[in-house]
């Protein structure tokens, strides 16, 4: 099914009303189902108050390392948007690379 129950919201979204709430960078349009994969990764993990903690501790973290000075900056990567909630007006690339991916972030904390 493509549908999912967003977080505390408990509203069901399906993947295309998801892409238009979160539209992809124009050269990363081709993530549509990786982006609404994580989504639904996004929403389990809301569900569990222990790893929820985890993925918000882990985001702060990444502010404050890529806020203003930084060559990459927080407030234009698009996963950091979609797990927040947060304004996607101004993102510019898809997610971070190596440590400091939030995809393997998600990925991790949902599997442990």
């Amino acid at each position: 099914m493509d549908k999912f129950d967003q977080s505390d919201k408990k509203i069901l979204i399906d993947k295309a009303e998801f892409l238009n709430m979160y539209p992809l960078p124009a050269k990363f349009k081709d993530y549509g189902d990786k982006a609404w994969e994580l989504k639904q990764i996004v929403s389990k993990i809301y569900d569990d108050n222990e790893k929820y903690k985890k993925v918000t501790d882990l985001l702060k973290n990444l502010e404050e390392k890529y806020t203003g000075k930084n060559k990459l900056n927080i407030n234009e990567c698009y996963l950091f948007h979609m797990v927040i909630g947060g304004s996607r007006e101004m993102t510019t690339f898809f997610d971070f690379e190596g440590e400091d991916s939030i995809e393997k972030i998600l990925r991790d904390i949902h599997s442990s």
